[in-house]
């Protein structure tokens, strides 16, 4: 069966998340914070090298605690990349291209006896690493693990379940329009291994009530309830990855 993607246009909410208490996420900061104060003042060749190696290890602790959160590798999409970074680009999580360019000054700094930035250009990657520390702080602080996407106007709704890093196979269950699940291929829809199906009338017959739109049914216009995994097509999981760190 296939589902058609517009469902997530809908009003989107995070539903549950797991928070992790450590506070080992604060220790990129602290780095950061250490260097800063080396800047803030005129610095020599060594005060310089020192600090684009340490915003480079700020920086590389942040992507090995998003890996040990998400496991990016286990992403079901065969055409993913394998480093690190870039499968951070890869679900839209960041831009590696001023990462990868911390890492190759760092390197040249650490390997090849190079000279170190100007000052201006540390406190360029100085402010840099500060933004990708911010915007990546919450995700390393929980993991969103089920959202909601909500039609208001007609009371349709359906879930994302997505449990990294156990698993990153998206789950899905909701009641929507029949018009919007088919049996046949369709361009840029979601594949799904259907696990359970069901009609209006049969879900009413089996609950034994009166159709109600307080009874998690919505209206009339939500006339199909399924369960399903999705399993295709790799552009469409991709956008679901992308979609899922946009909202949380």
């Amino acid at each position: 069966m296939w589902v058609n993607p517009i469902i997530f246009n809908w009003d989107s909410m995070v539903e549950s998340s797991s928070a992790y208490t450590s506070d080992v996420w604060k220790r990129s900061h602290e780095l950061w914070s250490h260097t800063e104060q080396i800047l803030g003042k005129p610095t020599n060749e060594f005060e310089r090298t020192n600090s684009i190696m340490d915003l480079r290890r700020a920086v590389d602790r942040r992507v090995r605690l998003l890996d040990e959160r998400y496991s990016f590798r286990g992403i079901p999409i065969k055409e993913k990349p394998s480093d690190t970074l870039a499968l951070l680009e890869f679900v839209g999580v960041v831009r590696p291209r001023m990462l990868q360019k911390l890492i190759a000054i760092r390197n040249a700094v650490e390997h090849e006896d190079a000279d170190p930035p100007d000052h201006d250009t540390c406190e360029v990657f100085l402010e840099f690493t500060w933004y990708f520390l911010k915007s990546t702080d919450q995700i390393a602080q929980r993991v969103v693990d089920r959202i909601s996407f909500t039609d208001n106007e007609d009371g349709c709704w359906v879930e994302v379940g997505i449990s990294p890093p156990h698993s990153w196979l998206p789950l899905l269950r909701g009641w929507i329009p029949s018009g919007l699940i088919s049996d046949k291929p369709r361009d840029e829809w979601l594949f799904l291994k259907m696990k359970r199906f069901e009609t209006r009338a049969e879900a009413l017959a089996r609950l034994k009530e009166e159709e109600s739109d307080d009874s998690g049914l919505g209206n009339k216009t939500c006339d199909m309830f399924f369960e399903a995994e999705v399993r295709g097509s790799s552009e469409a999981l991709k956008k679901l990855y992308r979609l899922y760190f946009e909202i949380v």
